[in-house]
């Protein structure tokens, strides 16, 4: 079973995907802040990041550096409501992010990206350091 880590400080959004994904077989577990995130990624072996761009302690792209440092080969999806250009594709490019979401989501494109990353990078779940 593929593990899906959603870092939202959103809590619908985390509980409205959360559902989503657990009904398609995922197991899901969330975060609300970079500083939860990372302690999720100590203790469990995840196939995938659905991180937000915003944040409340630290930018989503601060967040997709410093998990690019740890475990660089951990595919990670950004979510944003900002608009998307080519400052953000650049930076995203730059940190290695797998792709890109925007909000609100189309859960069954959301689920095909997932699919599509978790497929693409055909690598084990990262265990915890």
């Amino acid at each position: 079973m593929k593990h899906i880590l959603v870092v939202d400080d959103e809590e619908p959004i985390c509980e409205l995907f959360s559902g989503f994904f657990r009904r398609r077989g995922y197991q899901v577990s969330t975060a609300g802040t970079a500083e939860e995130a990372l302690a999720v990624l100590k203790l469990k072996a995840v196939d995938l990041v659905l991180l937000d761009l915003g944040l409340p302690d630290l930018d989503g792209l601060d967040l997709l550096t410093i998990l690019k440092i740890d475990y660089p080969d951990l595919p990670v999806v950004m979510m944003t409501g900002q608009i998307i250009d080519r400052e953000f594709l650049r930076e995203l490019a730059q940190r290695r992010g797998a792709g890109y979401v925007n909000k609100p989501v189309n859960l069954n494109l959301l689920l095909q990206e997932i699919k599509w990353t978790i497929s693409a990078c055909q690598i084990p779940a990262f265990a915890p350091v």
